[in-house]
């Protein structure tokens, strides 16, 4: 299980996903977004709208609505 987490808006969502899995939808929505499957594309959309939630935030550049302060 992965936790994805967003800290500007305090929210985290856990996906039984698989690393690979993700690495290939991330990879496809900047290079050959038309090879997504409608099932993929869904996963994105649905975990970038539970980190985020907002339709013009620019809190995150990544497909998956996360971002992460490091220290």
């Amino acid at each position: 299980m992965i936790t994805l987490r967003n800290d500007f808006h305090g929210t985290e969502y856990r996906t039984h996903m698989t690393a690979d899995e993700m690495e290939r939808i991330e990879h496809l929505t900047f290079s050959d977004p038309y090879l997504l499957t409608d099932s993929e594309k869904q996963k994105a959309r649905r975990i970038r709208h539970r980190l985020c939630g907002g339709t013009d935030c620019k809190c995150s550049r990544s497909v998956w609505g996360t971002r992460e302060r490091y220290m």
